[in-house]
């Protein structure tokens, strides 16, 4: 199965999926097309057509649920801002140590496992922390518009922690979406860092909770969706609580220099 996101759109994929109960590999790519989308979809970028930004990701489905899914660029950064929050970012094994098996498809995956099998994080944590990243990407996805996917059949990636059903993640995550594009246009991004322009009144504005939680990252180097898995919250709980300082001009928003062009 393979196609466009402009003749099929990610719900439909994911539903078609889950009513199949197939077993596989979602790849999907998204850019901003200069011109006519690419003649077929495949694993090469399409060449003369896009422009930065440029995104893609992997999905992995055993009998129509959700194993894992990331971005293929990821590396173990986005693992690394979970481990935050149990003390342990500094603690990432190095790949000689990483599950073999689990690190063939997806080096975060393996290193979560690898980060299990040495007990520096509990099954509840590791699964914890997988239905994030795993939320965090959906996300993403059902709000493409414009790009290519193709889905492969192939054995279920191993070990497995957890598995989410597909309509699920999807009835979650839709009206999250829905209320992350009225943040528009004062928030556009979840890549986006706040910055507070005046402490004492956005002191003022904010409940001490929330205040206490977030003003130490707020420096113009940690973005907003940094800050929901230090804190294991979903980005639109966070956003949500900055909104009216960033409105009343309290907060400013910017793009650290190595994710300026990065897809909202």
């Amino acid at each position: 199965m393979q196609g466009f996101l402009s003749e099929i759109d990610i719900r439909s994929i994911l539903q078609l999926i889950e009513l199949g109960q197939r077993t596989g590999e979602l790849y999907l790519e998204s850019y901003l097309s200069k011109g006519s989308a690419p003649a077929s979809p495949s694993r090469e970028a399409p060449q003369g057509l896009r422009e930065e930004p440029y995104q893609s990701w992997l999905v992995f489905f055993a009998h129509g649920q959700v194993v894992y899914a990331g971005p293929t660029d990821a590396g173990v950064s986005r693992l690394r801002d979970h481990l935050h929050r149990y003390k342990i970012d500094d603690s990432l094994p190095g790949p000689s140590t990483t599950s073999a098996i689990a690190s063939f498809n997806s080096p975060e995956y393996g290193t979560l496992w690898a980060l299990l099998e040495r007990r520096l994080l509990t099954p509840e944590q590791s699964r914890a922390i997988l239905s994030h990243m795993i939320h965090e990407t959906l996300f993403d996805l059902l709000g493409l518009h414009q790009g290519s996917f193709v889905f492969q059949l192939s054995a279920a990636l191993s070990p497995q922690l957890t598995t989410h059903k597909t309509s699920d993640l999807v009835t979650e995550l839709t009206p999250q979406i829905q209320v992350w594009h009225q943040f528009h246009p004062h928030i556009q991004s979840p890549y986006q860092c706040p910055v507070i322009l005046d402490r004492a009144a956005f002191q003022a504005n904010i409940s001490a909770e929330t205040y206490q939680r977030l003003a130490d990252w707020m420096n113009g180097h940690t973005s907003l969706r940094q800050m929901a898995r230090y804190l294991n919250r979903n980005l639109v709980t966070v956003a949500r609580s900055l909104l009216p300082s960033i409105q009343q001009g309290l907060v400013s928003l910017t793009y650290p220099p190595h994710s300026a062009g990065q897809l909202s």
